[in-house]
């Protein structure tokens, strides 16, 4: 009836959610009834909004704040304390939000006093959450509260159910919060209260804490998706036939992905992103207009350096710490960060480094500080605070004010945030490179820095690295820290196209599997008989050739993030020793056992698992996979025991003198002086600061000792030396 009237397909289309959305809304008002009516700053009269208005977050809203139903604010979510009879923002509003949307935090401490969220309260004072709409109720809008469901395992681990049984779950919990669901996960079968929050096995009754928390959007964030979408922008609105669209704005500070890939299918005055053929592009502001840098690429290659500071170019320098030429402005245009769009090509994946007392720059590349983890946490809010444990140290990293600081010392070290390089033909490869067949089309044939020119279609490639770059640099400080007294003798690269694909392929199911979070990798050690080596990197590991001598933990292959312990399987014959250096997706772990020929159930099903296991869930040191392509062997590492260094002084000798048989004397009791010393021609003193020694010429006639006053014994007698030879150096 609606098409025959000629109303617009798009407007009929949106009626159905629109008329969900007022349904949904009316039966929120009956459930909170009068409870929650509190009195507003407007005096008798003014209601209570309990939901932030979603056309305000996209900037859309035409009624005044006091008109409109729902409330506006800047974010999805609101924060406030009862004061009185008046709800007040809290300041710390985003802040409390990142803890809530942590299913293992119970309480946000924040201005003087805790805000507990099972009872919703700060002291004596009742608090509340205001939210946008959920996500299953309006799927088409922006902005909306995406919440996820978890569930706590016999660990005390927080487990999120997969994303379609959240949805599910959230769907249910909108339409009855009051319902109890029963699924199954593997060979069990589970119900779930919504209303007590508890997930019950039915063969075992074993009882689990269930919570519901939303996905965590920071203020950039927010901002970010309003920029994408158009929202908020100041370059008006265009009136279009079905409606009203967002005209792009005149300023734009990011590259567009589908221009970079070739796919944009809109002019540059019409797409909402620059149009450039580099994931980045350098600018300076000449009066009002910002003006491409002719010495673009170059000034990139010395940015992605995190030693240098500023680049020279066009004769002014451009300093990358204030962002400047001279008095002008300098800015860098990029492809959006590659945590965000992790299935795009040429998204600009960044990088963080730390300097240690040496002026060296170091990267930071393990869980839980990885550059990929920490430029997760710098997107979802950059003015966290990142507290993480490095061997027997515990650390504190503003990313605010690039700090890192030692908790126990207050050891401070400057950090940087860095992208890596890509030159403009290693963008051109990109565009151009085949991808793996019947694969995912998010990741790359081979990795960029890899040598193209020994690359072979089938079996594997070493490739020697030089000393100066900073692969072997990274390589070198991770074996370095638990083996000081060996000398490495190289580092190779391994280029295996096929377990490369394999690898990837693997890491982007488990990311999968994981909700879409980033899996957790690491660069481990691998000790192994030199015999086993080529057989490795051709067909990687397998624990039933290689991994002979360790089933503590389970029947897999060993890694160690110790270098020292590898060692112990390199072989003891062998003076010269390999161990491989290998890229493992450790993912979730829990500790292993002997036995175990898989990782075992998170759930006591037969579908979720762990990933691999460990000598210790907090403080893992050995891991055991059972799959092999979670494997990678990037790096062999040859070394050997240091020589020992000669002594600094063997190059001194001294003349032996020939040996003079001397004549029976009688020789006295030593006096209490010093002692003589033979002297011999021609031979260096080390003690020329010091005056020759007296020579003690014995008498011809015995000699008679004092009475002691004390028992000593009878002096000893010695035959007489013979008559000095001719040619003899000693002197007498």
């Amino acid at each position: 009836m609606l098409q025959k009237s000629r109303i617009p397909s798009d407007l009929t289309a949106s009626m159905e959610s629109m008329y969900i959305n007022k349904e949904v809304l009316e039966y929120k008002a009956k459930q909170a009834g009068q409870a929650n009516q509190v009195p507003a700053a407007g005096g008798a009269g003014a209601t209570d909004k309990p939901e932030i208005c979603l056309l305000f977050l996209e900037g859309n809203c035409i009624q005044p704040v006091e008109q409109c139903c729902g409330a506006h604010y800047s974010l999805p979510y609101s924060w406030e304390v009862l004061e009185g009879h008046q709800w007040t923002l809290l300041d710390s509003s985003e802040k409390i939000e990142g803890d809530y949307c942590d299913p293992k935090i119970t309480y946000s401490t924040v201005d003087g006093g805790a805000v507990w969220f099972e009872t919703m309260t700060r002291g004596f004072q009742k608090v509340r959450r205001l939210s946008s709409i959920s996500s299953v109720l309006q799927p088409t809008s922006i902005l909306t509260t995406e919440w996820l469901w978890y569930w706590e395992d016999e660990h005390g681990n927080w487990n999120q159910y997969d994303s379609t049984t959240s949805t599910e779950l959230e769907q249910k919990f909108q339409n009855d919060p009051q319902e109890v669901v029963e699924f199954t996960a593997g060979s069990h079968a589970y119900t779930l209260s919504l209303q007590d929050m508890i997930q019950t096995n039915k063969t075992y009754s074993t009882k689990r804490l269930v919570r519901r928390r939303p996905r965590f959007l920071s203020s950039a964030v927010v901002q970010l998706i309003r920029t994408r979408a158009g929202a908020g922008s100041s370059a008006g609105v265009v009136a279009t036939g079905g409606g009203e669209t967002r005209s792009p704005p005149q300023d734009k500070i990011e590259i567009c992905l589908l221009f970079l890939e070739g796919n944009c299918i809109d002019p540059i005055e019409r797409c909402f992103r620059a149009h450039y053929r580099l994931p980045y592009r350098w600018e300076v502001l000449e009066g009002h207009q910002w003006t491409l840098l002719d010495s673009s690429e170059k000034i990139e290659e010395d940015y992605c350096n995190p030693k240098i500071t500023y680049s020279t170019v066009d004769v002014k320098a451009v300093y990358f710490d204030t962002m400047t030429r001279g008095l002008q402005k300098v800015r860098r245009l990029s492809s959006i960060s590659s945590v965000l769009q992790p299935t795009f090509l040429l998204t600009t994946e960044w990088l963080w480094y730390w300097e240690d007392e040496h002026g060296n720059w170091n990267q930071y590349d393990s869980p839980p500080n990885s550059s990929t983890e920490l430029e997760q946490k710098f997107q979802n809010d950059p003015q966290e605070v990142v507290e993480f444990t490095a061997g027997s140290q515990t650390y504190t990293l503003s990313l605010q004010d690039m700090i890192q600081t030692n908790k126990k010392y207050g050891t401070k070290r400057v950090v940087r945030r860095r992208p890596r390089f890509l030159s403009s033909a290693d963008v051109q490869l990109i565009r151009t490179s085949r991808r793996p067949q019947n694969g995912p089309t998010n990741f790359l044939a081979m990795p960029r820095h890899w040598d193209r020119t020994q690359v072979p279609e089938t079996g594997h490639k070493k490739v020697l690295l030089q000393d100066s770059s900073e692969e072997y640099k990274e390589v070198e400080a991770l074996f370095r820290q638990t083996m000081t007294d060996f000398d490495i003798v190289k580092i190779e690269r391994i280029q295996n196209k096929s377990l490369w694909d394999h690898f990837q392929l693997q890491r982007e199911q488990m990311k999968t599997k994981n909700g879409g979070r980033c899996v957790a990798e690491r660069k481990l050690f691998h000790g192994t008989d030199s015999k086993y080596i080529d057989a490795i990197c051709c067909s990687n590991f397998d624990w039933r050739i290689c991994g002979t001598h360790g089933t503590a933990y389970g029947n897999g292959s060993y890694f160690a993030r110790d270098a020292s312990y590898s060692h112990n399987y390199t072989g003891n014959a062998a003076t010269v020793r390999s161990m491989f250096v290998s890229r493992v997706l450790v993912g979730h772990h829990t500790r292993g056992k002997a036995g175990y020929v898989r990782p075992p159930s998170k759930d006591g099903g037969d579908t979720l698992f762990y990933d691999s296991c460990a000598d210790d869930i907090r403080s893992p040191s050995i891991f055991v996979v059972f799959d092999r392509p979670q494997i990678y062997p990037e790096f062999l590492l040859t070394y050997e025991e240091k020589v020992s260094a000669p002594d600094a002084w063997s190059w001194v000798t001294t003349p032996a003198a020939p040996v003079v048989q001397p004549t029976p004397v009688v020789k006295p009791t030593p006096v209490p002086t010093a002692m003589p010393a033979k002297v011999y021609a021609n031979t260096f003193s080390f003690l020329n600061a010091v005056p020759p020694p007296q020579r003690y010429a014995p008498s011809p006639q015995p000699y008679v000792s004092p009475q002691p006053t004390r028992y000593s014994p009878p002096p000893p007698t010695y035959p007489s030396p013979k008559p000095k030879p001719k040619d003899s150096c000693v002197v007498c």
